[in-house]
């Protein structure tokens, strides 16, 4: 009879980690959050290790983020960042394409609602970080964020149109058949005039993009600030109404009382009541006088 070999056919299982809960718009606010105070830190902005200055997000997260919501890792705080600053920065190019349009009559709340529909038709789906947006979008540190994208995407565009144009240039000459090819050193020449060249016109033209993006940046600030500073007023105004209308409420309440106490004819009561009414009478008149500058009459 064969014994089976001990140890042999058991299959060992690696116990799955659970898996975090997805993230909440409070705790979106809380790594955005993080992120600012961390980015705006002297100690991390001097050439500090991305390792480094993620672990010193993910700290300052878990200390400040609400008990009922799960510690997170590292790691997962820089992919949902990811995500947050890539749909945060696609919804910000939106609503800036909105506003150049400058619809007249057109308030910032229209003008984000228009770009939150443009976002979902262009990228098929929802905006859901219009929250971080809110936060984000008048942040210097994110502002310098979305300048180096900018200026990333610009050379990136550049480089990309210099190798079509230098492509482009040795194929007409391999077909004419009328030059020879270049050597290995003349081509890395040619390539390098070629691109000195063209990101000098793209330096200047991403400076002037650069230069309205600010301006435009500021108009939108001053104007936030503008109608921030008309819904204040309007506040006060409706606050100074209601405390005008409580003032004429109190007054009117005063009136129909002291009328219902002149009206009430002294024969009528008790000669303890007499006293009593004779006096909130002759005070009656006393203060209506007073208000109209006469003098008081006395009470009989």
């Amino acid at each position: 009879m064969v014994q089976p070999t001990k140890g042999k056919g058991r299959v060992k299982t690696a116990a799955k980690k659970p898996k975090q809960p997805n993230f909440v718009m409070n705790e979106d606010m809380t790594l955005c959050s993080a992120w600012l105070n961390v980015s705006l830190d002297p100690i991390a902005s001097n050439g500090q290790r991305r390792d480094s200055f993620w672990n010193r997000i993910a700290m300052k997260y878990n200390a400040e983020k609400d008990d009922v919501y799960s510690t997170r890792t590292v790691r997962s705080l820089q992919g949902h960042w990811k995500d947050i600053k890539e749909q945060v920065s696609k919804f910000e190019g939106y609503y800036l394409k909105v506003h150049r349009e400058n619809r007249s009559g057109h308030v910032d709340a229209d003008k984000t609602t228009e770009a939150m529909t443009l976002y979902n038709s262009v990228e098929a789906k929802p905006f859901i970080f219009l929250h971080c947006w809110k936060l984000l979008r008048e942040q210097p540190k994110w502002t310098d964020l979305q300048d180096k994208a900018s200026q990333a995407d610009t050379q990136a565009d550049t480089e990309a149109n210099d190798g079509d144009s230098v492509s482009h240039g040795q194929g007409s000459a391999s077909v004419a058949g009328t030059k020879r090819p270049m050597g290995r050193d003349s081509s890395k020449a040619a390539k390098k005039a070629s691109s000195s060249q063209s990101v000098g016109q793209s330096s200047d033209e991403f400076a002037g993009l650069l230069s309205s993006l600010h301006v435009e940046k500021l108009a939108l600030i001053r104007e936030h600030t503008i109608d921030v500073r008309h819904q204040l007023q309007e506040l006060i105004q409706i606050d100074k109404e209601k405390l005008a209308l409580k003032s004429e409420l109190v007054t009117l309440k005063r009136t129909q009382e002291d009328e219902r106490i002149l009206g009430i004819d002294l024969n009528t009561v008790t000669p303890m009541q007499r006293v009593m009414l004779a006096k909130l009478q002759h005070q009656v008149l006393a203060r209506w006088s007073a208000s109209e500058g006469g003098s008081a009459s006395p009470c009989r």
